[in-house]
């Protein structure tokens, strides 16, 4: 979930686990 402390998109990246 380290790009969930990015930006909004990349939270849902982190959220997903991609």
């Amino acid at each position: 979930m380290k790009a969930a402390r990015l930006g909004s998109e990349e939270t849902f990246i982190g959220l997903s686990g991609s």
